[in-house]
């Protein structure tokens, strides 16, 4: 690893890492990834930031974790394009926008969660990509020891998957209510807003553009996959549809040769 080159420490299958990717990717910023195996991910995150979660962004020196914070690391780091509206007002409503779209990732991890738990061998197929064969096959055959612990620490139960639901629809309800003519939730140009809500539903749209490989909704189980057909022909979905079709750049990461 280049000493002065960007490493983003990260899960492949994550909201919240995704929307560092993106900012990473839509700026051009040449970054190498390092994927860390999920639930090791805790302890990695704790070595390099003292913190719990990932990503954490290791730039000129520094060590930044939370996905808003990196994200207004990166646009001092390069400031065009810019993912932060020029105008003092436009700015100001996309960082609340951001701030109201990213806790939201918790409920569509709720959503998902309630009943996927209950399917080890998609759930390690979900989230252990790109991992060696045997630790898919350790994380299978531990998985009734972990699922107990990720319920607890992810706050997951049939009560507050209810929830998440609604919070969910909620967040679709603001989408099409803060649309501008421009196509866009603040001014006329893509912004830190449309990243954070389009990066922060991927897990209920779905996107072929995301990066990597994520399960065909069909392959669900029934309770996620019902809630995502009874609002797919929204507008906001479709909203975060074209958003990942128009807007996902092409990947910066330097790949070892």
């Amino acid at each position: 690893m280049a000493a002065d080159r960007p490493i983003l420490w990260q899960l492949p299958v994550s909201h919240f890492n995704e929307k560092v990717r993106w900012a990473l990717d839509y700026k051009g910023i040449e970054h190498e990834r390092c994927s860390v195996v999920p639930g090791y991910h805790q302890f990695k995150a704790w070595r390099l930031s003292g913190g719990k979660t990932l990503p954490v962004l290791e730039l000129q020196g520094r060590r930044i974790r939370n996905s808003s914070d990196i994200v207004a690391a990166l646009e001092q780091y390069k400031p065009d394009p810019a993912l932060y509206p020029s105008d003092p007002a436009e700015r100001s409503a996309a960082l609340e926008a951001e701030a109201f779209f990213d806790p939201l990732g918790h409920e569509v991890r709720r959503v998902l969660f309630q009943e996927l738990l209950q399917d080890p061998a998609l759930f390690v197929e979900t989230f252990y990509v790109g991992q060696p064969e045997i630790v898919k096959r350790g994380a299978q055959a531990g998985f009734a020891f972990a699922r107990p612990v990720l319920r607890r620490n992810y706050g997951v139960n049939p009560e507050t998957a209810v929830r998440a639901r609604d919070k969910v629809t909620a967040a679709l309800d603001r989408i099409e209510q803060d649309l501008e003519p421009s196509g866009f939730l603040v001014g006329d140009s893509f912004s830190i807003a449309d990243l954070t809500a389009a990066a922060i539903l991927f897990p209920l749209v779905a996107p072929k553009e995301y990066p990597y490989p994520f399960p065909d909704p069909a392959r669900w189980p029934a309770g996620p996959r019902r809630f995502r057909e009874s609002v797919r022909d929204r507008p906001g979905f479709r909203w975060v549809e074209d958003i990942w079709q128009r807007h996902r750049s092409a990947s910066a990461e330097l790949v070892a040769a």
